[in-house]
């Protein structure tokens, strides 16, 4: 590595540990390692130091540099994320993290550490890390392993979803020029979200020769994502859900990726209004399977809605406290009607689209203008109606 990012990466390490330039640069006998103006001009670039003064300001700071740079091997980590096989994944990453923890105190070593660590913990409990841990990897990406990168940026990517960074924005943007496939996935759902047609049909078409034939999981979210965008074209997508279908009844898939699938599928036939259907598809999903999805019971209790059915026990018992994305959880608590007048509905769906939703969330805004619209009408009154209206432009205005 050249001297010169050793001396960014001590800084990105003096800042995150929150030490003062001074702590760096004084040895515990108040002896200085170098003067205060040496060390600026080390991190910016600027000075060329001896090899040893920049030893001794990482050991000052408790992360000595390594003598050499080994990377483990994340083919088999790499490997499994691509195929969708979770379990495999998390198992190969256990075997990195025993591999890696010797060498997590030292510099750059760490970073692939704490990379495997937020893998581990997408795998077993899914919830989003902090911020800081994400700057931390993609501010220093040149010194993680390519295929590990591949991963961390499928997750940032995730995460964005489920909760509202600071700079979720940039975040997105960095996450989106992988070429990973799960992250190309991500990136035809983002362009399908904010029906960018044209950009969705070119990264279609790449995909179609991208993706192989024994990566059921992947395939069965391309033709997904493949049909929505088909049916936002006017084009005939009756064989691509057909296909679909007929994976989903021949292999062997995790019970959160039918979940998932099932979501894709009840979408199609939640914007067609074929509310029966949809329904009769997700009540089908949480009977036998044992992964329950808090989207997915939003999509059936807004069907019972639209049926003006009551909303069935198998959605109400669903325990909200064990999710965590809060969009999925206000969709949730809307669909209580219980003593809540028109009025109070309307204004709670406002609230929503105004405070929690953004333009991506096409689904759940459209769920909403379908029940104010409804509202609307059992009230004779369309004030409602005209504010969502109004608070669309707004967003749209400020591109969110």
């Amino acid at each position: 590595m050249k001297w010169e990012r050793k001396g960014k990466l001590l800084e990105f390490y003096r800042l995150s540990k929150k030490l003062s330039v001074l702590e760096v640069i004084t040895r515990p006998d108040g002896v200085p390692i170098c003067e205060l103006r040496t060390y600026q001009r080390i991190i910016t670039g600027k000075r060329m130091v001896y090899e040893e003064i920049l030893v001794e300001l990482f050991e000052n700071i408790g992360l000595p540099f390594p003598d050499k740079i080994e990377q483990p091997d994340f083919s088999a980590l790499h490997r499994a994320v691509e195929y969708g096989k979770n379990e495999e994944a998390l198992a190969a990453c256990l075997v990195l993290i025993d591999q890696m923890k010797p060498v997590s105190n030292q510099a750059v070593h760490d970073l692939t550490y704490r990379g495997l660590k937020i893998v581990e913990d997408y795998f077993t409990n899914g919830y989003p890390c902090e911020e800081s841990e994400i700057w931390a990897i993609l501010d220093n990406r040149d010194l993680v392993d390519l295929r590990l990168l591949d991963i961390l940026m499928m997750i940032f990517g995730r995460y964005c979803t489920r909760r509202s960074y600071e700079r979720r924005g940039e975040i997105k943007e960095i996450c989106l020029t992988s070429d990973f496939l799960p992250c190309l996935i991500s990136k035809l759902t983002v362009l399908n979200n904010q029906e960018k047609i044209f950009e969705a049909y070119e990264l279609v078409n790449k995909l179609d020769s991208m993706i192989q034939k024994d990566n059921v999981l992947i395939k069965l979210d391309f033709l997904s994502q493949k049909a929505r965008l088909f049916s936002m074209m006017n084009v005939d997508a009756s064989a691509l859900y057909q296909e679909i279908e007929q994976m989903l009844e021949k292999e062997t898939i995790p019970d959160r990726k039918r979940v998932q699938i099932a979501g894709n599928l009840s979408m199609r036939y939640i914007v067609q209004k074929q509310y029966e259907e949809s329904l009769k598809m997700i009540r089908s999903i949480f009977e036998f399977s044992g992964y329950h999805q808090l989207a997915l019971a939003v999509h059936g209790l807004f069907c019972c809605s639209q049926l003006n059915l009551p909303p069935l026990p198998i959605f109400k018992q669903i325990d909200v406290e064990q999710f965590y994305d809060r969009k999925d959880i206000r969709m949730f608590r809307y669909f209580d009607f219980e003593k809540r007048t028109l009025k109070r509905r309307n204004e709670m769906a406002l609230r929503i689209v105004e405070k929690e939703l953004d333009l991506n969330d096409s689904i759940y805004l459209y769920i909403l203008e379908e029940e104010i619209k409804k509202n609307c009408k059992a009230m004779k009154g369309s004030a409602a109606l005209i504010q969502f209206g109004e608070i669309l432009e707004k967003k749209r205005a400020l591109g969110r």
